[in-house]
């Protein structure tokens, strides 16, 4: 057999190195799965178990037909104002007083359901205020607070 024969073809070259192949030990241990699967944790996917009332239900489709909102942001304001029963009026009030200068209240709507989600949510306190950037001084629609 010469250089080129077929023992050299079938050696691996620079470009293909010779690796074996991955194979799992017989002795290597299985995955355990856990005996009690814990309860799941509320989030926004697994909403907690209170209820609107009914005239909470009844101010968000108010709210949804002022602001011309489908039933998309709709449901979207239901499921998070599910979780703030406590601070239901002034949220909506709140949210009220934003979106009725917004060119588009469906999008702007969806901005503050996200910081209520995220924690960041201010009941009406002007954010250029709050870093002294508010030029709208008296016309401002948001408290410059005490």
């Amino acid at each position: 057999a010469g250089a080129g024969g077929p023992a050299a073809q079938s050696m691996a070259t620079p470009s293909q190195p010779c690796v074996p192949p991955r194979v799992r030990p017989s002795s290597a241990p299985k995955l355990k799965v856990p005996a009690k699967v814990e309860e799941p944790v509320a989030s926004f996917d697994n909403p907690p178990d209170g209820q609107m009332t009914e005239d909470q239900s009844y101010e968000v489709d108010v709210f949804t037909e002022r602001f011309n909102l489908d039933s998309v942001a709709r449901n979207k304001l239901m499921d998070h104002m599910l979780w703030r029963t406590e601070t239901f009026q002034e949220d909506m009030q709140v949210l009220g007083r934003i979106l009725e200068t917004a060119r588009n209240p469906a999008a702007l709507l969806s901005v503050k359901l996200r910081e209520m989600q995220e924690g960041t949510f201010s009941a009406g306190v002007c954010a250029d205020f709050q870093r002294g950037l508010c030029r709208r001084g008296e016309s401002c629609k948001y408290e410059h607070g005490p």
